[in-house]
């Protein structure tokens, strides 16, 4: 005896499923019924599946090309800086003319560090 047969055998519970699935078992059309929805409920996991995907690599993308934007705009603005800094340096543009030049504040002009070169 195997042990479902003595699952079956020992416990009134167990016995009573297993006659529902003899009963499932043997009716063709409940068993296309079945594996129909099996296969419906398939296809909607994997259709989900395939939509998270998707979403996951446009954000992805997205991503991306915020990020290298940010990146760009952050290299703008430190060579904006850096070469503000040395036209302060050379002394030959007021700090009003460099930031007009550079689109950037008067106010962040004056706050660079600099010395004045010595030609």
């Amino acid at each position: 005896m195997d042990f479902m047969e003595e699952l079956i055998r020992n416990n009134p519970t167990i016995a009573k499923m297993a006659e529902y699935e003899k009963a499932f078992r043997s009716d063709p059309k409940l068993m296309r019924q079945y594996w129909e929805s099996e296969a419906a409920e398939y296809a909607l996991e994997e259709s989900r599946r395939l939509e998270c995907e998707q979403a996951y690599s446009r954000g992805k993308r997205k991503g991306r090309k915020e990020g290298r934007e940010k990146g760009l705009a952050e290299g703008r603005k430190e060579n904006a800086l850096e070469m503000a800094r040395r036209l302060r340096c050379q002394g030959i543009l007021s700090v009003e003319q460099i930031a007009e030049a550079l689109d950037l504040p008067v106010k962040t002009v004056k706050a660079l560090h600099f010395r004045k070169l010595m030609i």
